[in-house]
């Protein structure tokens, strides 16, 4: 039994999403469906709270910026929100700080202050 939680947070200007627990492939597309559930077509940011992850592998990681790429598109930005060592080590392993749409913060505040701002430059 793999045990995550899934809370989709109401924010009026960027959707959030809070995960706990590990992620695996098992798993993997509860979290996908969240993301498609919290994106329309005008979304261009979204906050993704891993504070709460135990645990997830390179390849869950890939495959969720993937999801979050396709459904941000082009010029989409993905605030990561990390704390634990695992996860951010994981983040490493498959080079999501070389993606120039994925942002990692330490907590959620300064993830949705970055993004508020960037939101008003562009509009």
């Amino acid at each position: 039994m793999h045990m995550l939680a899934i809370r989709i947070l109401e924010n009026e200007i960027i959707p959030i999403i809070a995960v706990e627990g590990k992620i695996d492939a098992a798993n993997k597309r509860e979290i996908d469906e969240a993301i498609d559930s919290v994106l329309s077509p005008t979304s261009t940011q979204l906050i993704l709270d891993l504070t709460g992850v135990t645990s997830m592998d390179a390849g869950e990681v890939q495959a969720i910026i993937e999801a979050t790429h396709r459904s941000l598109g082009a010029g989409g930005r993905l605030a990561l929100v990390v704390t634990e060592k695992e996860v951010l080590n994981a983040l490493k392993e498959s080079r999501v700080f070389g993606d120039p749409g994925v942002l990692i913060f330490r907590n959620r505040k300064d993830a949705e202050v970055y993004l508020g701002e960037r939101r008003l430059d562009s509009t």
